[in-house]
């Protein structure tokens, strides 16, 4: 047994060890959780970009198609066949028929 009190005695190497290795895992576990932290920022700035870039383009294909819509209707095509092609629609073959209903019978 040694004479010396306690608390004289040099620290054991192998607590002080512990400390600084634990104190090196905290410091590690800082670094990685900023490291995380400035990846999730980037990510989530990718996002919000690629959404951006998202609604524009739903914006644009919801403007095509009113202009699809516009420019295929039978009254344009119509239009579009007599100014630009010189047609004319042939209107001695045409017919009217009406539909008349049957007055009731009187007794």
């Amino acid at each position: 047994m040694s004479s010396n009190p306690a608390h004289l005695r040099s620290p054991k190497p192998s607590g002080l060890f512990l400390f600084s290795l634990l104190v090196l895992l905290l410091l590690a576990l800082l670094f990685t959780n900023i490291y995380l932290s400035h990846q999730v920022r980037g990510i989530q700035k990718e996002y919000y970009q690629n959404v951006d870039k998202l609604v524009a383009a739903r914006h644009t294909w919801g403007e095509l198609m009113l202009e699809k819509m516009h420019l295929s209707s039978p009254a344009n095509v119509e239009r579009i066949a007599k100014e630009r092609l010189k047609m004319v629609s042939n209107q001695v073959h045409k017919q009217t028929i009406f539909v008349m209903d049957k007055a009731p019978e009187r007794e």
